[in-house]
């Protein structure tokens, strides 16, 4: 079976999405199957490496790269490659390669799997609001009716069925790694000073500067550990700036890193912070309940149900940088034995949850049927 996989890239390294993407292509290759990733905007840092990857450099349409169609020359020779699959996958939303494909795949008359990454929530519309719903109500045809939409959440699923009505849906959690045991300090003992880690692009939608303001404003003895990359409208000098004096003591930053190096932060924090506005998933919530780290998050984090379901943390209605305090304030007053407690149930959850056969199985299964179906 042959499955094509086509999105547009924009995540720097540590981004959800290109994780996702990988896991999609590794899943869909070997034993009877073969896949194939059609990637426009190809940069380096972005487009996974060790698979059958057609780069397309420029991605820029009459009116740019968002919602508008492509300059018929940008796809010259690609129809034949959705022609030749069984099942097409379309991954993110807004721009012309999904436009592209869910209308190619309906000339050749091939299965469509949308998978949205986040960009059906409720929070993508609170900026371009109009260009979106104006993007989502041109293709409807071509990309949500006859499309069958895959989340990594059920939280995504309600979300996006909010946002666009009935959807033909699938639903199943992506993977993580599963450490064989975690090897570093079991929650500081009570009195200690709690590390915290936060792991991810430093970005506004995920609250970085406002937790770091936070930890220095609550009067906890409490250091922020962050491990990620820069952004456009968060620099490293920015984050500097707002640590003050406490840089390299109460803040510490590290470079994004490999996410397989992830482990020694995981290993060496008491828990992992996310306050983002909103996540489809969260890669680092997955990890670090996998590792045995509690996870406090945000009720935007779609995982929080599950998070507070299986007794692995707290999820909290972060509305302002208050909200943030009271949360951190809630941590510091938890003991290491509480802390021990829920990063156990984290990691027991984790291996039920988000386990790489599981989703392999699920994945090649979905193919399968809509292949079968068509």
């Amino acid at each position: 079976m042959q499955t094509l996989h086509v999105y547009h890239t924009y995540t720097p390294e540590m981004g959800g999405a290109n994780t996702a993407i990988r896991h999609f292509l590794a899943a869909l290759t070997g034993d009877g199957f073969r896949s194939r990733l059609i990637a426009f905007n190809a940069r380096p840092e972005t487009v996974p490496q060790g698979y059958d990857v057609i780069a397309v450099p420029s991605s820029r349409g009459p009116l740019g790269s968002r919602y508008h169609a492509p300059l018929r020359g940008s796809c010259d020779g690609l129809e034949r490659y959705v022609a030749r699959a069984d099942v097409v996958f379309v991954h993110l939303l807004y721009r012309f390669h999904a436009a592209w494909a869910a209308e190619t795949a309906a000339h050749f008359g091939k299965p469509l799997v949308v998978v949205p990454h986040g960009g059906l929530d409720p929070y993508c519309f609170t900026y371009r609001a109009a260009l979106k719903r104006i993007w989502l109500r041109h293709y409807r045809r071509a990309l949500v009716d006859r499309s069958t939409f895959l989340f990594a959440t059920e939280r995504e699923k309600e979300k996006a069925s909010s946002v666009i009505g009935p959807l033909r849906a699938a639903q199943f959690s992506w993977p993580c790694a599963l450490p064989e045991r975690r090897n570093g300090r079991l929650a500081a003992p009570n009195g200690a000073r709690r590390r915290l880690l936060f792991a991810g692009r430093l970005h506004p939608m995920k609250r970085v500067l406002e937790t770091v303001r936070s930890i220095l404003r609550a009067g906890i003895e409490m250091e922020l550990i962050l491990v990620g990359s820069e952004s456009e409208q968060v620099s490293i000098d920015e984050l500097r700036r707002q640590a003050g004096s406490e840089w390299g003591d109460r803040v510490v930053y590290y470079p994004a890193c490999d996410p397989r190096n992830l482990t020694r932060f995981y290993d060496n924090a008491d828990a992992l912070v996310l306050f983002s506005h909103r996540e489809n998933f969260g890669y680092v919530v997955a990890e670090a309940m996998a590792h045995g780290l509690p996870v406090f998050l945000s009720e935007g984090v779609d995982l929080a149900p599950i998070v507070e379901a299986q007794g692995c943390g707290r999820a909290f209605d972060i509305g302002g940088e208050t909200d943030i305090d009271q949360a951190l304030r809630h941590i510091a007053a938890l003991d290491a034995a509480t802390l021990r407690t829920m990063g156990a149930n984290g990691a027991e959850a984790a291996r039920r949850l988000f386990s790489w056969p599981a989703f392999v199985a699920n994945t090649r299964l979905l193919a399968e049927e809509l292949a079968g179906r068509n």
